[in-house]
């Protein structure tokens, strides 16, 4: 690496860092003024406060990453820009594109460890999170310790049996409408409709039952009713689904992508999970496009001062968010595609990078 790369380095991380954590910084303190009278009015103890925002920020460094590094360059770069820096190394013959390089592959690395985030931290501390702001913000029990529920679907760990309940109850180890789906290397093999069910120790015992029993091709092997039937292989108890349910949020991707091929193998709705799935992948990468994006721009700032390149870069984060809102929004009402609506803002972004590449390389 030649000492250019490692000055310019030096210059990016050091921007990137202070916004970075400005940012995340702003964040809380303006949610927290925001909710202090909520805070107050349930008495809640300083620690609990802190935790409260601890475990927000593997959510936080996601979600503001991409604005710290669109406004890093227009600082970093575009400072070198005003002071004719980048003049003098266009003279000296090196190229803006090669420049770039250590920066991008910096903004890579930045990514991966938004997936990394995503995928291993992010999921623990969401879990920890609700645990704070149910049991000592909203005084009431977390979903973990509910005793009953409505309209829950639950994916066992190992993915064998997914179950769909209109009503569930720990109480009295009862439910009601049931669905319960069993897969065998991925695929379906059987499928539970019931009008009722009580979890009796060692297994279900369902009511009014209908079962359908697939081929591993997905053809209907045979359908049979029963007026009740015990399944002594669904150990699942009330017990545990309610504790062990997790949200969407509280998801890692792989997880995401096995509740939405029990949905659509069930024939549910699974739109905002898929938009979910996708979006898992398109957002982190807008780290990486935002900056592909940006990088150019600042080469180009020579007259400008820092109050505009923070403007511009507040600018641009907020059709960037905007964007994301609006096409997720569609994706998950049926007006796009839902595998295609969380890419638009990347596809944009990434079109306008291009262009913006090809101009300072002329």
């Amino acid at each position: 690496m030649k000492k250019i790369d490692i000055y310019l380095l030096k210059e990016f991380i050091k921007y990137f860092i202070i916004f970075l954590f400005g940012i995340i910084i702003l964040y809380i303190v303006v949610d927290f003024f925001e909710k202090l009278d909520k805070f107050l009015k349930a008495d809640v103890k300083p620690i609990f406060v802190v935790e409260y925002y601890l475990y927000q920020i593997p959510d936080l460094y996601i979600l503001l990453l991409p604005a710290a590094l669109l406004l890093t360059p227009f600082f970093a770069i575009g400072g070198l820009a005003r002071k004719k820096e980048i003049v003098a190394m266009k003279a000296s013959g090196i190229n803006l594109v090669r420049l770039s390089m250590p920066l991008i592959i910096f903004g890579f690395f930045l990514t991966s460890t938004s997936f990394l985030d995503q995928e291993f931290v992010k999921p623990v501390a969401q879990k920890k999170f609700t645990e704070i702001n149910y049991r000592y913000i909203k005084k009431i029990p977390p979903p973990g310790e509910r005793v009953s529920a409505r309209d829950l679907s639950f994916l066992e760990k190992r993915g064998k049996n997914f179950y769909i309940f209109g009503y569930i109850s720990s109480k009295d180890k009862r439910a009601k409408n049931i669905i319960v789906l069993t897969f065998e290397k991925g695929n379906p093999v059987r499928r539970i409709d019931a009008e009722s069910g009580v979890f009796e120790g060692n297994g279900w015992r369902f009511y009014n039952v209908i079962e359908r029993v697939f081929y591993i091709n997905g053809n209907i092997k045979h359908v049979k009713d029963f007026k009740e039937k015990f399944y002594s292989d669904l150990l699942s108890s009330p017990l545990n689904i309610l504790k062990e349910k997790k949200t969407v949020d509280e998801m890692g991707f792989f997880e995401l992508l096995s509740l939405i091929n029990s949905l659509k193998d069930a024939g549910f709705d699974f739109s905002r999970e898929l938009v979910e799935a996708h979006s898992r992948i398109a957002f982190p990468l807008v780290s990486l496009l935002t900056l592909f994006f940006a990088l150019p721009l600042s080469f180009t700032l020579e007259k400008s001062g820092r109050t505009f390149a923070f403007a511009l870069g507040s600018f641009i984060s907020f059709v960037y968010w905007g964007l994301m809102e609006i096409s997720r929004a569609m994706g998950e009402t049926g007006k796009l595609p839902p595998h295609i609506a969380p890419w638009i803002p990347n596809i944009i972004f990434f079109t306008a990078g291009v262009i913006t590449m090809i101009k300072i390389r002329k």
